[in-house]
C-alpha cells in the first residue's frame, strides 16, 4: 500500500505485435525512491512493459502518468527528458570513446557562443562528481570504457542517468554478467538512489537479489498482472508460485537420495589450474550422475571444464578416471573425416610396417584418393565415381600436391621393399 503520491502509474496497459497479445491490461504503480522489482517468466511481457514506460514502444490501450500527469512519449529521447531512463541488458555504451563522452553524449556542455566550442573542463569535473555518486575513482574520467569491468560500465550507465536529473530508473537485468563483488556494489548505488527519491524500476530473474534490495514485487504470468508481494511477504517460494501459477511442491517434491548413483566416475581432488583461483577445488561424478556446475561470470566454470579437458595445464592436485590416476596433456585429437580433395591416410602401430601380406595389404592401401587420383590437368584420370565417365571433375582437374607428396613417398618406399605401388601412385 502506497502512503505517498505515486511517481509513475501505468493503467490497463495493452500491447499487441502481431499474431502475438504481449500485455493485456497490466498495472503497476511505483513511488518516490521505491525499488520495485517486476518478475516473471521468459515471455511474461516485463521488456516489453518497460519500454512502453520508457518510449520504446507505443502502447495500444491504457494510461501512463508521471507525477500524476499523463504522459504519452514519442520516442526514448521523450522519456529521457521527462528523466524516465531504461538501462538495457546490454550496456548502450560507446565503447571507443572515453568515459566523460559517454557521461555527456548528446547533451555535451559548450562554450564560445555560437562557435560551440566543447567545454571539457567543466564536463570532467561535472563527470567526477557523478562518477563519485557511483563510487568510481575520478581518475576513470579519462579512460576509454572499452578498458572498463562489466560491473564498472554498468555504474557508468548509472552516472551518465543521474546526469539527466533521473527520477525514474529502469534496470533490465543489470546484475547479469557482474561478478559477485560488482553485484554489492550496484546494491550500495541502488540504495543511494533510493535515498535521494530516485525510483528505481528492478527486472531480474535472480529472485535472491529481488528479496535484498527492493520494497514490493510485482509478478506478471503470460501479459497479465499475476499478483503483488509486499517487503515482509517477499520469498523465493511465494514469487515462484505467482509466476507459474500453482505450488511448484505439489508436482516437483523435493527427494532425498542419499548414495544415488553407481561408482565414480571422474574425480578432482585438491586440482588447481594454470590461470585459476588459488582455492583448490574437489569434485566426484559418478556413473548416470548429473552434476551442475554454477557460479558468476568469472567463477571459473569453464576454466576448471578446460582443465578437466586439457586444455588448461594442471599444476596440482589429482584428476581421477574410474579410480585411476591420470594426468590430460591435452585435448583428444579427432580423425579428419575423408573428402574428395583429400587423401584418406591410416595410421599404422610398431617400429615398421608389418610383414604379414594381409596387414601389408592394410597399410599399401591406406594412402589413396577417395574419388580420383592426382593427374595433369585434363588428362585422363583414374576416376571411380559414379557417373565420372573417366574423366576429372573441374573440381579435380588440378592436381592435389598433397595427395602426389604422398604418393609419391609411397611408390618410393614400396620400390625400395620390393613391393607393387599403389594404384594411383
Amino acid at each position: 500500500m502506497l502512503l505517498s503520491k505515486p511517481r509513475l502509474q501505468a493503467t490497463g496497459i495493452r500491447k499487441q505485435f502481431p499474431g502475438v497479445l504481449a500485455l493485456d491490461g497490466v498495472s503497476l504503480t511505483l513511488a518516490p525512491g521505491e525499488v520495485l522489482a517486476v518478475v516473471g517468466e521468459n515471455g511474461a511481457g516485463k521488456s516489453t512493459l518497460m519500454k512502453i514506460v520508457a518510449g520504446v514502444y507505443q502502447l495500444d490501450a491504457g494510461t501512463v502518468e508521471l507525477d500524476g500527469v499523463p504522459v504519452r512519449f514519442s520516442g526514448p529521447a521523450d522519456a529521457t527528458q521527462a528523466g524516465i531512463i531504461l538501462i538495457h541488458q546490454e550496456l548502450n555504451l560507446a565503447e571507443n570513446l572515453s568515459v566523460v563522452d559517454n557521461l555527456f553524449l548528446g547533451r555535451e556542455e559548450t562554450t564560445g557562443g555560437m562557435l560551440r566550442i566543447l567545454a571539457r573542463r567543466q564536463m570532467a569535473h561535472r563527470g567526477a562528481e557523478l562518477l563519485a555518486r557511483v563510487g568510481l575513482p575520478a581518475n576513470r574520467i579519462h579512460r576509454r570504457v572499452e578498458t572498463l569491468a562489466p560491473g564498472e560500465k554498468q555504474l557508468v550507465e548509472i552516472a551518465r542517468a543521474l546526469g539527466a536529473a533521473v527520477r525514474v530508473l529502469i534496470m533490465d537485468e543489470p546484475t547479469s554478467s557482474l561478478t559477485q563483488a560488482e553485484t554489492d556494489r550496484l546494491y550500495d548505488v541502488i540504495a543511494g538512489l533510493k535515498s535521494t527519491g530516485v525510483s528505481v524500476l528492478f527486472i531480474s530473474h535472480r529472485l535472491a537479489e529481488v528479496k535484498r534490495c527492493c520494497d514490493r514485487v510485482v509478478v506478471l504470468r503470460d501479459g497479465k498482472n499475476a499478483g503483488e508481494l509486499a517487503k515482509a511477504e517477499i520469498g523465493h517460494d511465494a514469487m515462484v508460485r505467482l509466476m507459474v501459477g500453482r505450488d511448484m511442491q505439489q508436482f516437483y517434491p523435493k527427494v532425498c537420495r542419499a548414495g544415488s548413483g553407481g561408482a565414480a566416475v571422474l574425480s578432482l581432488e585438491g586440482v588447481r589450474y594454470r590461470g585459476g583461483p588459488p582455492t583448490p577445488v574437489s569434485l566426484e561424478v559418478r556413473a548416470g550422475e548429473i552434476l551442475g556446475m554454477a557460479g558468476l561470470v568469472g567463477a571459473g566454470r569453464t576454466q576448471l571444464s578446460e582443465a578437466v579437458f586439457g586444455v588448461r595445464a594442471v599444476t596440482t592436485g589429482t584428476i581421477r578416471l574410474n579410480g585411476q590416476p591420470v594426468r590430460i596433456a591435452s585435448p583428444p585429437m579427432p580423425s579428419p573425416p575423408a573428402s574428395p580433395s583429400f587423401p584418406r591416410i591410416a595410421a599404422c602401430t610398431g617400429s615398421s610396417f608389418p610383414k604379414a601380406s594381409a596387414s601389408i595389404s592394410a597399410c599399401r592401401t591406406s594412402i589413396a584418393f577417395d574419388r580420383c587420383s592426382a593427374s595433369a590437368a585434363g588428362s585422363k584420370s583414374n576416376c571411380t565415381a559414379p557417373g565420372s565417365n573417366g574423366f576429372a571433375s573441374r573440381r579435380h582437374r588440378r592436381p592435389n600436391r598433397w595427395g602426389c607428396f604422398l604418393a609419391a613417398i609411397n611408390r618410393k618406399w614400396s620400390t625400395a621393399n620390393g613391393w607393387p605401388a599403389t594404384r594411383g601412385s
